[in-house]
Protein backbone atom coordinates (compact mmCIF):
# COMPACT_ATOMS: atom_id res chain seq x y z
CA UNK A 1 0.00 0.00 0.00
CA UNK A 2 1.35 3.45 -0.90
CA UNK A 3 0.61 6.20 1.60
CA UNK A 4 1.21 9.79 0.57
CA UNK A 5 1.09 12.91 2.68
CA UNK A 6 0.30 16.48 1.79
CA UNK A 7 2.53 19.03 3.49
CA UNK A 8 0.99 22.45 4.12
CA UNK A 9 3.23 25.51 4.56
CA UNK A 10 2.71 27.83 7.54
CA UNK A 11 4.58 30.40 9.57
CA UNK A 12 5.28 29.99 13.27
CA UNK A 13 7.22 32.49 15.35
CA UNK A 14 10.53 31.45 16.89
CA UNK A 15 9.03 31.48 20.39
CA UNK A 16 6.06 29.28 19.61
CA UNK A 17 5.89 25.52 19.80
CA UNK A 18 5.53 23.42 16.65
CA UNK A 19 2.02 23.36 15.24
CA UNK A 20 0.40 20.18 14.08
CA UNK A 21 -2.18 19.82 11.36
CA UNK A 22 -4.05 16.54 11.28
CA UNK A 23 -5.60 15.23 8.10
CA UNK A 24 -7.60 12.01 7.96
CA UNK A 25 -8.36 10.11 4.80
CA UNK A 26 -10.05 6.76 4.40
CA UNK A 27 -7.88 4.26 2.55
CA UNK A 28 -10.24 1.27 2.60
CA UNK A 29 -13.54 0.41 4.23
CA UNK A 30 -11.78 -0.92 7.34
CA UNK A 31 -8.72 1.26 7.89
CA UNK A 32 -8.20 4.97 8.31
CA UNK A 33 -4.84 6.66 7.88
CA UNK A 34 -4.13 9.85 9.79
CA UNK A 35 -1.30 12.11 8.72
CA UNK A 36 0.04 14.71 11.10
CA UNK A 37 2.15 17.41 9.53
CA UNK A 38 4.50 19.31 11.81
CA UNK A 39 5.74 22.68 10.63
CA UNK A 40 8.08 25.12 12.34
CA UNK A 41 10.33 28.02 11.58
CA UNK A 42 13.27 28.09 13.96
CA UNK A 43 15.71 30.95 14.48
CA UNK A 44 17.88 32.41 17.21
CA UNK A 45 18.43 36.17 17.59
CA UNK A 46 20.74 37.43 14.83
CA UNK A 47 20.49 34.23 12.77
CA UNK A 48 18.67 33.41 9.57
CA UNK A 49 15.55 31.39 10.16
CA UNK A 50 15.28 27.85 8.90
CA UNK A 51 12.17 25.91 8.06
CA UNK A 52 11.54 22.21 8.34
CA UNK A 53 8.53 20.18 7.40
CA UNK A 54 7.81 16.61 8.28
CA UNK A 55 4.86 14.24 8.15
CA UNK A 56 4.04 11.57 10.71
CA UNK A 57 1.97 9.16 8.64
CA UNK A 58 -0.29 6.60 10.24
CA UNK A 59 -1.11 7.40 13.85
CA UNK A 60 -0.92 4.59 16.44
CA UNK A 61 -4.22 2.82 17.08
CA UNK A 62 -3.97 2.85 20.89
CA UNK A 63 -1.68 2.33 23.85
CA UNK A 64 -2.73 0.18 26.82
CA UNK A 65 -0.97 -0.81 30.05
CA UNK A 66 -1.85 -3.34 32.72
CA UNK A 67 -0.24 -4.37 36.01
CA UNK A 68 -0.90 -7.98 37.06
CA UNK A 69 0.25 -10.50 39.67
CA UNK A 70 2.75 -13.16 38.54
CA UNK A 71 0.83 -15.93 40.26
CA UNK A 72 -2.58 -15.63 38.61
CA UNK A 73 -2.37 -12.74 36.09
CA UNK A 74 -5.15 -10.80 37.86
CA UNK A 75 -5.02 -6.99 38.11
CA UNK A 76 -2.96 -5.50 40.96
CA UNK A 77 -4.76 -2.92 43.13
CA UNK A 78 -2.86 0.04 44.56
CA UNK A 79 0.09 0.30 42.14
CA UNK A 80 1.07 3.92 41.34
CA UNK A 81 1.70 4.31 37.60
CA UNK A 82 3.56 7.22 35.97
CA UNK A 83 3.54 7.07 32.17
CA UNK A 84 5.55 9.74 30.34
CA UNK A 85 5.03 9.98 26.59
CA UNK A 86 8.06 9.85 24.30
CA UNK A 87 8.23 12.52 21.61
CA UNK A 88 7.93 11.81 17.92
CA UNK A 89 10.86 13.33 16.03
CA UNK A 90 11.07 15.10 12.68
CA UNK A 91 14.53 15.85 11.28
CA UNK A 92 16.02 15.03 14.72
CA UNK A 93 13.85 17.72 16.36
CA UNK A 94 11.05 16.77 18.80
CA UNK A 95 7.70 17.24 17.08
CA UNK A 96 5.70 16.79 20.27
CA UNK A 97 6.04 17.77 23.90
CA UNK A 98 6.14 14.85 26.38
CA UNK A 99 3.35 14.65 28.97
CA UNK A 100 2.83 12.42 31.99
CA UNK A 101 -0.29 10.44 32.93
CA UNK A 102 -0.55 9.32 36.56
CA UNK A 103 -3.02 6.89 38.09
CA UNK A 104 -3.40 4.18 40.71
CA UNK A 105 -4.50 0.73 39.60
CA UNK A 106 -7.58 -1.08 40.89
CA UNK A 107 -8.47 -4.75 41.02
CA UNK A 108 -11.48 -4.16 38.76
CA UNK A 109 -9.67 -2.66 35.73
CA UNK A 110 -7.48 -4.90 33.59
CA UNK A 111 -6.25 -2.50 30.85
CA UNK A 112 -5.67 1.26 31.16
CA UNK A 113 -5.78 3.35 27.99
CA UNK A 114 -3.17 6.10 27.59
CA UNK A 115 -3.26 9.03 25.13
CA UNK A 116 -1.62 7.86 21.91
CA UNK A 117 -1.84 10.48 19.15
CA UNK A 118 1.43 12.12 18.04
CA UNK A 119 3.67 10.19 20.44
CA UNK A 120 6.55 7.78 19.95
CA UNK A 121 5.71 5.58 22.93
CA UNK A 122 5.93 5.64 26.73
CA UNK A 123 8.44 5.39 29.53
CA UNK A 124 6.50 3.91 32.44
CA UNK A 125 7.29 3.44 36.13
CA UNK A 126 5.16 1.41 38.52
CA UNK A 127 5.58 1.76 42.29
CA UNK A 128 4.17 -1.07 44.40
CA UNK A 129 4.98 -2.51 47.81
CA UNK A 130 8.19 -0.47 48.18
CA UNK A 131 9.57 -1.46 44.75
CA UNK A 132 9.77 0.51 41.50
CA UNK A 133 9.40 -1.30 38.19
CA UNK A 134 10.06 0.30 34.79
CA UNK A 135 9.31 -0.37 31.15
CA UNK A 136 9.51 1.48 27.86
CA UNK A 137 7.46 0.71 24.78
CA UNK A 138 7.28 2.39 21.39
CA UNK A 139 4.18 2.89 19.30
CA UNK A 140 3.83 1.85 15.67
CA UNK A 141 1.66 3.30 12.90
CA UNK A 142 -1.83 1.82 12.72
CA UNK A 143 -1.06 -0.55 15.60
CA UNK A 144 -2.33 -1.08 19.12
CA UNK A 145 0.41 -1.41 21.75
CA UNK A 146 -0.38 -3.61 24.77
CA UNK A 147 2.16 -3.46 27.62
CA UNK A 148 1.92 -5.73 30.69
CA UNK A 149 4.10 -5.75 33.75
CA UNK A 150 3.90 -8.65 36.21
CA UNK A 151 4.60 -8.23 39.93
CA UNK A 152 6.66 -8.99 41.89
CA UNK A 153 8.97 -10.37 39.15
CA UNK A 154 8.91 -7.22 37.02
CA UNK A 155 8.55 -9.31 33.85
CA UNK A 156 7.38 -7.18 30.93
CA UNK A 157 5.44 -8.23 27.84
CA UNK A 158 4.79 -5.75 25.01
CA UNK A 159 2.77 -6.75 21.96
CA UNK A 160 1.63 -4.76 18.96
CA UNK A 161 -1.07 -5.65 16.50
CA UNK A 162 -2.92 -4.03 13.63
CA UNK A 163 -5.46 -1.52 14.97
CA UNK A 164 -8.46 -3.21 13.30
CA UNK A 165 -7.88 -6.31 15.47
CA UNK A 166 -9.76 -6.61 18.77
CA UNK A 167 -8.19 -4.96 21.86
CA UNK A 168 -5.49 -6.27 24.15
CA UNK A 169 -5.53 -9.93 25.21
CA UNK A 170 -7.06 -11.20 28.43
CA UNK A 171 -5.06 -13.52 30.68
Amino acid sequence: MVISAVVIAASISATSTPRTVTETSTMTQTSTITTTTVMAILSAPGETSSTFQCSITGQPGGFFIRVVYDSNQTPVAGAAVNATSLADYCNNIPATVPSTSRFTTSSSTEWYSLPYENIGGYSISVAYSGQIYTLSANTAPLSITCASISLPSGNVNVTQKFASSPGCPSP
